[in-house]
C-alpha cells in the first residue's frame, strides 16, 4: 500500500460515493474503482459494503481508515517540523559580544529590518568565544580580540580606544589627560558578566594592579551608581558612540546623561573591534546576513569627526 492508495481509499471512504469521489481526486470513475479494488486484493479483504450507487465502510474499511488518518496526520505533523527546522536553519543564530552596548540600537534596527531573524545573544570573554567558536555553540562573536586561531575568520569593525567616562562634576573632570596614578584608587563601576576579566582588569593588569570596583550590574544601575556616587567607567569610544542620541529614539532625548571623556597616558588602551566567525562552515543564512550588514553599514565612530573632538559626550543610559 503506497500514499496514493491510502489517500484514494480516504476519499472514497468520507464520500462514500465512487462518483463523487473521483470528481473530488480529478481522476477517472474506472481509475478510481480499479484502485479501490486492488488495494482490497493486496489486503485481501473488502473495505466496502456496495449498496446501488453508494458505498459503506465494513469493519475492516472502518480500521483502516483510522490508520490512515493516524499516519496523514504523522506526516503533517512531520511537514510542520521539517518547515519550522528549515526556517530555524536559516534565521535563528547564536550571536556572543563581549560588552552588549556595542550592538545599542544598531541591533534593534537590524531586527526591524529583518523580521524574521531569531538572535540568541550570549555574553562572553574574548577566549570563551573563540572557544565557542571553534565548538560550533555560536556562529558570529564580537569583542576586541587581539589575534585569531588559523580557523577563524575575522573583520575588524572599528580600531576602539577605552577611555575614562566620568560625571563632569567629578574631580578628574577638568584634566585634559590623565596617568594611571590618577585613577589607582578610584571608584569604578562596571557591566555585570560572565566574563573571566572585565576590560578594566585588563587595563589595571599592565600597571600590576587591580581596580577598586564599587559596582557590577546591569547597564541602567551602572550609570546611575556612575552620576550618582561620582565613580569612574574604563568605556570604549566605540561603545559611547553607538549610545549617543545620534542612534537612541527622540522620546528618550530628556533622559541623556552628560559625561567627561579622558585618556589615560600611560596605558595602552587602544583595541580592534572585530567579528569573527569559523572558516567553511555553513552559517545559518540570516547569520551571513547579519555579519555582511555589519561589514557594510556598522556605525564607526571614527568616521564621525565631531564626535571624534569631543571632550564629552551625552547618552542614553
Amino acid at each position: 500500500m503506497n500514499l496514493s492508495q491510502m489517500h484514494y481509499f480516504q476519499v472514497v471512504a468520507e464520500e462514500e460515493h465512487i462518483s463523487r469521489a473521483a470528481e473530488k481526486l480529478h481522476v477517472s470513475q474506472p481509475s478510481l474503482s480499479t484502485t479501490i479494488r486492488r488495494l482490497e486484493t493486496e489486503l485481501e479483504t473488502p473495505l466496502f459494503e456496495r449498496r446501488g450507487r453508494n458505498i459503506y465502510l465494513n469493519d475492516a474499511g472502518r480500521k483502516l481508515l483510522n490508520h490512515v488518518r493516524y499516519i496523514f496526520a504523522q506526516i503533517e505533523a512531520l511537514d510542520e517540523t521539517m518547515n519550522v527546522l528549515s526556517f530555524n536553519f536559516a534565521n535563528r543564530f547564536q550571536l556572543a559580544v563581549n560588552n552588549s552596548m556595542f550592538l545599542d540600537n544598531w541591533l534593534c534596527h537590524f531586527i526591524g529590518d529583518h523580521r524574521q531573524a531569531r538572535i540568541t545573544q550570549s555574553l562572553m570573554s574574548e577566549s570563551q568565544m573563540l572557544e565557542a567558536l571553534e565548538a560550533e555553540t555560536i556562529d558570529v562573536a564580537m569583542g576586541d580580540f587581539s589575534e585569531f586561531p588559523a580557523s577563524i575568520s575575522h573583520h575588524t569593525l572599528s580600531d576602539d580606544e577605552y577611555v575614562i567616562a566620568m560625571p563632569t562634576t567629578h574631580p578628574l573632570a577638568d584634566k585634559p589627560i590623565l596617568q594611571f596614578e590618577d585613577i589607582r584608587s578610584e571608584p569604578f563601576v562596571s557591566l555585570s558578566s560572565n566574563r573571566i576579566r572585565r576590560i578594566v582588569d585588563n587595563l589595571f593588569a599592565q600597571k600590576a594592579a587591580m581596580p577598586n570596583i564599587i559596582f557590577e550590574g546591569t547597564k541602567q544601575m551602572m550609570f546611575d551608581v556612575l552620576m550618582k556616587k561620582n565613580c569612574l567607567l574604563f568605556a570604549s569610544r566605540q561603545m559611547l558612540y553607538m549610545k549617543t542620541s545620534l542612534f537612541c529614539p527622540t522620546d528618550l532625548l530628556d533622559k541623556r546623561i552628560e559625561l567627561r571623556l579622558v585618556p589615560v597616558a600611560d596605558l595602552e588602551s587602544h583595541y580592534p573591534f572585530s567579528i569573527c566567525w569559523k572558516k567553511n562552515r555553513e552559517l545559518p543564512v540570516m547569520a551571513d546576513v547579519f555579519i555582511q550588514s555589519l561589514i557594510d553599514g556598522y556605525p564607526k565612530f571614527t568616521d564621525d569627526a565631531a564626535f571624534c573632538e569631543k571632550n564629552t559626550v551625552q547618552l542614553i543610559p
